[in-house]
């Protein structure tokens, strides 16, 4: 027994037993206790009956017939003809008592309850004291040998399980510890009914709805104790028998195992527990929901598997509840029944496998299948659609998983975790000489694949950053580790660091430290300056998201050497543009990406609430290639998110290298040194779209093929569109940008080829939920998208993302909010 879970046994005034299970904390640790007694004045319900002749006669009880040309026994209850029908919940036998109230003949006499199970006022099976159960009748009672008006006691046990005491809830809105109470209760009274003397099957089932034939609202159930084998259940161990000789094998385990290799009718998968539509389902909706293990019945469910089914059974039952919509898209509560099936008491029980049958008499809203001549003449059935209809639309309400949101590190809090890493790798004898430095990541709001041709974009810094824990050393030894990469140390010389010298993430950080000894000795100083260190780093920027994750490194790395050597490099805006200048040849040359310069720059210059509007000519005095601009977009309501796609983003994989070789010789054919020229050029000379199409189609008109037309116009039209969103950032108009986002996607996608398929579904689901525009960000190939986004709206649009996601078969993304934050800089 569940140990959260207390049993309370008593009877009521008539001798019927009732059990309390209690799983509130109060009543589990005896704190509180149940009223057991019955204040009601009830009878004896086994006392004897008057009869036609006017004399009293013993209680019988209900009685069965053999039908004699099926085989099945029929239950004969006319009692039941005047049971209490449909009541108000001022009057339901169900509900808790009320002190003092008229109704005062409720099943139940305390004033509240979790979960309790009665015997039934009217049973339909009752086993009766003194009363044979067939196998020593008075004479005359059961038909003799070869007669066919065969009668037998109709013993056995019915029982009803009241699964709340709220008398307008339902099975599918309790809470999963209270299904979990429920599933023991089945369980135990399952062991308890199987003990009474010749019952042979327990059956426990739920009716919901009207169109069912519930003569009671209040939520609740049955347990029947037959003193035989039912149809269904004789039918299916006669077909779990036949193959069981002919294949070896358990039928359901087998159907199991089936539906699972071929998946189409799968409707939902825990850890225990699998539901789908069987392979030919009879009812308009049905479902069963079977246990991995192979188990006879609920009593031999382990308590994991009792957990994880009260999960698996609400989630089933919440996705039923929206199968069926009705006027204006609200969902319909669907009438079903939830027949548990379980091994009989003695036959069979190798041959039977418990799961749950879920059906509905529903086909559409206001509509029943009746079983008309050929189910209920023939038992021949027909079905009103097919099983794979049935799973397709359950498969489709399976609820979207939760947005995964990467949250940002405060800088004591990164700083702290690069430190701890540090002294698990190197000795922390000398902890006063470690050092933490951080640089964040960047995401580019606008002007994508620009900066190498001498272009315009607007990149802003991101509250994510990357840290390095770094201690000088006074040899040229670097020693470096990373959190990120366990496993892969590095350790070199500087004097040994050269293009194709060092591979992997080490070439980011040793490369910096060869580009800085590079830049003193161009200017004056000696690359002795720059000295040998250990470094460890950690970092909250997602990688291979297209956020700059390797600029974040280098900068981080690079204001630590600037420090640790005195350069003071990092004091000044030029110096921090030599420092980005390092940065930039250490991806390029040493690490081999032939990034253009934008990411260093957003690490080591942007400023808070301001994004960088980046002017990458070259040959520009440092001051005038950059200019902070307002980026405030919480005061305008807005938000922008950050959505990382997972499909991995790499840059030295050919493709960003082809892009970059096309706009330079396109550059060359068209006789300039850049494609900042042509756009310059086009965008002075054009007065309004059609001017600026027309100069443009002249220019393009001069390149030998299409791909150089597309590479051309991506760059001169992403110019202008950078220069227009600075233009009415200035003007305070943020929530007017989203149609430029959606341009530079299109031309991202159509004309630079550089989108993929997790780009594309993201940017439209961002946009279907309400995004005022939206595009992808960084080189392509993978990585983020970025969506602009009422601040209210960003959960929203991120779940709305995560579904769409999923239905498209892709790997959940991942979700930031992007606020200008600080550039790179000592912790």
């Amino acid at each position: 027994m569940n140990q959260h879970l207390r049993r309370t046994l008593t009877r009521l005034a008539d001798g019927r037993e009732l059990v309390y299970f209690d799983d509130s904390p109060a009543y589990v640790s005896g704190e509180l206790t149940r009223r057991l007694d019955d204040p009601r004045p009830l009878g004896d319900r086994f006392a004897p009956v008057t009869g036609p002749d006017g004399h009293e006669h013993p209680y019988t009880g209900p009685e069965m017939r053999l039908d004699p040309l099926s085989g099945d026994w029929i239950p004969m209850a006319a009692h039941r003809m005047n049971r209490t029908f449909l009541p108000a919940a001022d009057s339901c036998p169900l509900c808790p008592a009320r002190p003092g109230a008229a109704y005062s003949d409720g099943e139940i006499p305390d004033t509240d309850y979790d979960v309790v199970v009665f015997e039934n006022r009217f049973p339909s099976l009752q086993f009766v004291p003194g009363v044979s159960d067939g196998t020593g009748a008075p004479d005359g009672f059961f038909g003799g040998e070869g007669t066919l008006e065969t009668r037998a006691p109709a013993s056995g046990r019915c029982e009803v399980i009241v699964f709340s005491s709220d008398h307008t809830s339902s099975f599918g809105a309790l809470p999963p510890q209270r299904v979990r109470t429920v599933i023991d209760a089945w369980a135990d009274r399952t062991e308890a009914l199987g003990r009474e003397p010749g019952v042979e099957q327990v059956f426990c089932f739920e009716n919901r709805g009207q169109e069912i034939g519930v003569t009671l609202h209040h939520p609740h159930g049955q347990i029947y104790g037959y003193p035989y084998l039912t149809p269904t259940t004789r039918a299916m161990l006669a077909q779990a028998r036949a193959h069981h000789e002919r294949t070896g094998g358990n039928l359901l385990r087998d159907v199991l195992d089936a539906e699972l290799a071929d998946g189409r009718r799968i409707v939902l998968e825990t850890e225990h527990w699998v539901a789908y539509v069987p392979f030919a389902a009879r009812w308009p909706v049905e479902v069963h929901l079977a246990p991995r293990r192979d188990v006879p019945d609920l009593p031999a469910l382990s308590g994991a598997e009792r957990d994880d089914l009260a999960v698996a059974y609400l989630e089933l039952l919440r996705r039923l509840d929206l199968f069926f919509e009705g006027p204006g898209g609200a969902p319909v509560a669907l009438p079903y029944i939830a027949a548990w099936h379980q091994a009989p008491v003695r036959e069979g029980r190798d041959l039977s496998r418990l799961h749950l049958q879920v059906f509905s008499v529903l086909r559409a809203p206001g509509k029943l299948k009746y079983l008309a001549g050929s189910e209920s003449g023939m038992g021949a059935w027909v079905s009103d659609t097919t099983p794979e209809r049935i799973a397709a639309r359950l498969q489709a309400l399976a609820p979207a998983p939760a947005a995964q949101w990467v949250e940002s590190w405060p800088d004591d809090v990164g700083a702290d975790r690069v430190r701890q890493a540090f002294a698990e790798v190197f000795s922390a004898d000398d902890a006063e000489d470690v050092r933490v430095y951080a640089a964040p990541g960047r995401v580019n709001i606008i002007g994508e694949h620009t900066d190498y041709n001498a272009g315009l974009c607007l990149p802003i810094a991101l509250p994510h950053r990357t840290y390095v824990a770094l201690r000088p050393r006074t040899d040229s030894v670097v020693r470096l580790a990373s959190t990120q990469e366990p496993g892969a140390a590095w350790t070199g010389r500087l004097e040994d660091v050269a293009p194709g010298a060092v591979t992997g993430w080490a070439a980011y950080v040793a490369g910096v430290a060869w580009a800085l000894g590079q830049h003193l000795q161009a200017t004056g100083g000696s690359a002795a300056q720059v000295r040998g260190f250990d470094a460890v780093i950690d970092s909250c920027v997602p990688y291979g998201a297209g956020l700059s994750s390797s600029a974040a490194l280098e900068c981080s790395v690079a204001v630590g050497i600037d420090d640790v050597a005195g350069l003071g490099l990092a004091a000044t805006d030029a110096g921090r543009a030599a420092l980005a200048a390092a940065a930039i040849r250490a991806e390029n040359e040493i690490a081999g990406a032939p990034t253009g310069g934008m990411d260093q720059s957003a690490s080591l210059r942007c400023a808070p609430g301001h994004a960088l509007l980046l002017d990458c000519r070259p040959g520009l005095d440092p001051a005038r290639a950059v200019e902070q601009i307002p980026f405030d977009l919480a005061a305008e309501g807005l938000a922008l998110l950050v959505i990382d796609t997972r499909a991995e983003h790499a840059l030295v994989d050919g493709q960003y290298a082809q892009r970059r070789a096309t706009c330079e010789a396109a550059a060359t054919t068209l006789g300039l040194a850049n494609l900042r020229e042509l756009a310059d050029t086009v965008i002075a000379a054009a007065e309004g779209d059609a001017a600026f199409a027309e100069a443009l189609g002249a220019a393009l008109d001069r390149l030998p093929d299409d791909v150089s037309r597309r590479r051309v116009r991506h760059v001169v039209t992403e110019i202008a569109r950078t220069q227009d969103l600075v233009s009415l950032l200035r003007a305070g108009r943020a929530s007017d940008v989203g149609p430029l986002l959606d341009a530079s996607h299109a031309s991202l996608r159509d004309d630079y080829e550089v989108s993929a398929t997790e780009l594309d579904v993201a940017v439209e689901a961002a946009r279907d939920a309400g995004a005022l525009g939206a595009r992808m960000t960084g080189g392509g190939f993978g990585g983020s998208a970025i969506a602009l986004v009422p601040a209210d709206r960003a959960e929203a649009v991120a779940d709305a993302v995560t579904a769409a996601f999923a239905r498209a078969g892709l790997g959940a993304p991942g979700f930031l909010l992007a606020v200008p934050s600080a550039p790179a800089g000592a912790c």
